[in-house]
């Protein structure tokens, strides 16, 4: 096993992440996928885009992982809705736990991975769980983390991000023995609601749909403050993704798989 693989749903989220890539070149040899190949940190990086949503997620990482030499680590990286009202906007999470929405399993990430990732980043560790549907207000913030908290017993768990990607990149590594780190920057704090456009312009995968929220915005002209900043906080939580990255990657050059992740009960 050798290199990272790190993915992402968007071209918005790897932006800087692709920018500091040495020895750059396009993804070749798996067809339907956006991606580049290079360096960071001196360490072999293929950097994929899968799209949005649990469908795209599914296969890109099926053909990844089959059409590729197996990787020394999987990293996912994205933008993620906040659960925790501690966290602000760009805030930093590291997925100790990751769960799918539904609350049929979760994923917990390697200790020594997942303790080497909050030393290299000083990210937040947290729970990351998946969903179908775009989570976008307050509100839908709120019911998520009770029914997950119902079905699950997890009070105890520290809630960090929701996100359509994340579980589903993370439980196709888990079963091949691949050691993964989550990291989700957040783009919309707990108590936040994204602009109108974004909540009601979902795509059949869950993600969004960008010729709907400019229709929508012409629509609802009160909106376009909230796209506005929407946009820079994207900017930025890319920076964050970016930074946390190359500081993950360089901590351990070599990258040596530590060991297993497994399944919680």
């Amino acid at each position: 096993m050798t290199g990272v693989l790190v993915l992402a749903a968007l071209p918005e989220e790897v932006g800087p992440t692709r920018a500091r890539l040495r020895r750059r070149a396009r993804l070749r040899g798996t067809p339907n996928i956006q991606g580049w190949t290079g360096t960071l940190a001196q360490v072999p990086v293929t950097l994929a885009l899968t799209g949005a949503g649990a469908a795209n997620a599914r296969t890109a990482m099926t053909r990844l992982l089959s059409d590729r030499p197996t990787p020394a680590l999987v990293v996912v990286i994205g933008l993620g809705g906040g659960l925790d009202p501690r966290l602000r906007a760009a805030d930093l999470v590291i997925g100790a736990h990751v769960m799918n929405g539904d609350g049929a399993s979760r994923r917990v990430a390697h200790a020594q991975w997942l303790a080497r990732a909050e030393r290299a980043t000083g990210g937040v560790p947290g729970t990351i769980a998946t969903v179908d549907q775009l989570v976008g207000t307050a509100a839908e913030k709120r019911v998520l983390v009770r029914r997950l908290c119902t079905q699950l017993d997890a009070e105890g768990l520290p809630w960090g991000a929701v996100d359509l990607e994340t579980w589903w990149c993370v439980e196709q590594a888990a079963e091949q023995g691949i050691p993964w780190v989550a990291l989700r920057a957040i783009s919309d704090a707990a108590q936040d609601d994204l602009p109108a456009p974004l909540s009601t312009c979902r795509d059949a995968q869950g993600g969004i749909d960008r010729r709907r929220v400019v229709l929508g915005a012409v629509r609802q002209p009160g909106s376009v403050p909230g796209l506005v900043r929407l946009a820079w906080r994207t900017r930025r939580c890319a920076q964050v993704l970016a930074d946390a990255l190359e500081r993950l990657i360089a901590s351990r050059p070599s990258l040596l798989p530590l060991g297993r992740v497994g399944r919680l009960p």
